[in-house]
């Protein structure tokens, strides 16, 4: 998060949520590692104790969530969103949630 903004990106054209709006996420894998190091930004990233439980038709997905605040909106790929527009920025279920969770 950048003052009252939230970085989100697009989905890769295939696969799962091919092509929506999303908060930027490592690879979903089982037993992940070192998921803070596919970051967007250095930051001073916090691992939240919350996670989301989301199950798609064939797997069920337990994401955990991190949150970063910067002074500044670094250049990166994607898309600044005010926090007050992210219920109309289209984000799936999936990152509907998650977002509720970070801003707490």
């Amino acid at each position: 998060q950048a003052g009252d903004d939230v970085l989100l990106v697009r989905r890769p054209p295939k696969g799962l949520l091919g092509g929506m709006a999303a908060l930027p996420t490592s690879a979903w894998a089982e037993g992940a590692a070192d998921v803070l190091g596919q970051a967007p930004v250095v930051a001073d990233w916090c691992v939240l104790d919350k996670r989301v439980a989301h199950t798609f038709t064939h797997f069920h997905l337990d994401l955990g969530i991190a949150r970063a605040v910067v002074a500044q909106r670094p250049e990166v790929a994607g898309e600044w969103v005010g926090v007050a527009n992210l219920a109309h920025a289209g984000l799936p279920t999936l990152f509907a949630k998650a977002a509720r969770i970070a801003r707490c």
